[in-house]
């Protein structure tokens, strides 16, 4: 199909859309599909592209990769952070909430900005890590009411299952 020759030759959106179709469908990709996603999101993530460093986070976190191959996924989401994409944040802050990863205050500091701005672009899974960031103080000044606040609207009026967040 057209998105998989274009990201056969190495357009990231196109790949990005392969992953997309292949998660939305329950499948998953054939090796050489994959080897091909993985270096076309890896030169586009080295490049600062926010939206390669997540898909190359979620790769592993899902098991379709390993770290060896898509890079550690919370220095991906790290790195899809600092160029400002929201998912990216969100996903830093929920490793931290579950405990899985320790972040530098830093990190955490500079995803507070982030995530109000895609928030406010009506994105429930960031509204949901702002949400628990505020609530737990992580990286921002604790404000759990507002955090709840902030958490409930996501979950009961942005249509995501908030039973699956680390709380």
């Amino acid at each position: 199909d057209t998105a998989r020759r274009a990201c056969e030759l190495g357009r990231g959106l196109d790949c990005r859309t392969l992953v997309e179709r292949a998660l939305k469908n329950k499948e998953t990709l054939d090796p050489s599909t994959l080897q091909k996603v993985l270096a076309t999101e890896t030169k586009s993530c080295d490049k600062g592209s926010g939206e390669s460093c997540v898909v190359l986070g979620s790769l592993v976190e899902l098991g379709w990769s390993t770290e060896a191959d898509a890079g550690a996924p919370h220095e991906r989401y790290a790195k899809g952070c600092a160029a400002q994409q929201g998912v990216a944040c969100a996903k830093i802050v929920f490793g931290h909430a579950a405990g899985n990863w320790t972040s530098p205050s830093s990190e955490l500091q500079s995803a507070e900005h982030v995530l109000e701005k895609a928030c406010d672009s009506s994105h429930a899974i960031v509204c949901a890590a702002l949400g628990i960031a505020l609530d737990k103080g992580l990286g921002v000044a604790q404000d759990p009411l507002r955090g709840k606040q902030i958490l409930n609207d996501a979950c009961s009026h942005r249509a995501i299952d908030c039973d699956e967040l680390p709380q």
